[in-house]
């Protein structure tokens, strides 16, 4: 049986536009339920249609609060890290579905996996002085060196 699902039809959104935005459930009170919150949410005031992912938070904290706040060079480290580090691996995930989980194996494999490598800094080196990975290695070059199992 397939759950019960409804509709709060045409309310305001940010931008000013209207649209409709559903609801579902597993049971007819779950559903319900979350309708009510809804219309509650809408009745006081705009309710925002999507949430952003980390990577258009990342450049938004970037530009709006920590260019005009710190200083130019904090700003351009904050970016590089972002742009290098964060958003490579993490940027696709929205902000409400962001877990402790995700950043924790996100910085496991950060630990684990070759910078230079992953940021094709190898890639415009002459073949003749690129780093080479020993065959019982199971990274790429500057990562940690563990042994082939």
């Amino acid at each position: 049986m397939r759950p019960p699902s409804r509709v709060l039809k045409r309310w305001p959104a940010p931008a000013g536009d209207r649209y409709r935005k559903y609801v579902k459930g597993k049971t007819y009170e779950d559903t319900q339920a979350a309708w009510l919150k809804l219309r509650d949410q809408a009745s006081s005031g705009p309710v925002a249609s999507d949430v952003p992912t980390l990577e258009k938070f990342l450049y938004y904290w970037l530009d709006e609060i920590v260019q005009p706040n710190l200083a130019p060079k904090t700003h351009e480290k904050y970016e590089l890290f972002s742009r290098l580090h964060i958003i490579p691996h993490l940027g696709a995930k929205r902000l409400d579905k962001l877990q402790v989980k995700d950043i924790r194996q996100w910085l496991n494999k950060l630990g684990r996996i070759c910078q230079c490598c992953a940021q094709q800094k190898d890639a415009s080196r002459p073949e003749e002085k690129r780093r080479q990975r020993p065959a019982r290695m199971r990274v790429m070059c500057c990562g940690p060196r563990l042994p082939a199992p």
